[in-house]
């Protein structure tokens, strides 16, 4: 299986379970993947994202982490500590049984009017996932 496959799933599976931990209840409802040829703006509701720069395999690419407002009060945490978070999880769990080693660099918050300053990507696939009362979206860009 292709690797950036491999850590988007390692990433969504971390992702659900930070949520989980942080949320029991309601369940974080997943939403199904969305492929898009170009890097845009994941939802209106999101007002900044968060753009890792990630190394797997030789190649670049981008891990984006979009959330509603809504997602992050019902959390009780801020996108730094949602990404430390996921990425711990990840780290501990996903990437050994995978076996992959990315390389990630900080992440960088940006809004709505920057992205069209980030390097077009080739391909971008985002998958929701509602945390009632509001909406997450991890994204790979490649």
């Amino acid at each position: 299986m292709n690797p950036w496959n491999l850590l988007l799933e390692s990433l969504h599976s971390a992702l659900i379970e930070e949520l989980t931990a942080r949320s029991p209840e309601p369940r974080p409802e997943l939403g199904l993947p969305r492929s898009e040829a170009t890097l845009m703006w994941p939802d209106p509701d999101v007002p900044e994202l968060q753009t890792i720069e990630v190394t797997l395999g030789g190649q670049s690419g981008k891990v984006l982490l979009g959330v509603e407002p809504a997602a992050y009060s019902k959390l009780n945490c801020n996108a730094e500590c949602l990404w430390n978070g996921i990425l711990a999880k990840a780290e501990n769990s996903e990437f050994p049984r995978r076996n992959l080693s990315p390389a990630f660099e900080l992440p960088r918050r940006i809004t709505a009017r920057a992205i069209f300053e980030l390097p077009k990507p080739a391909r971008v696939i985002w998958i929701p996932v509602s945390l009632l009362p509001g909406r997450i979206y991890l994204g790979i860009a490649l």
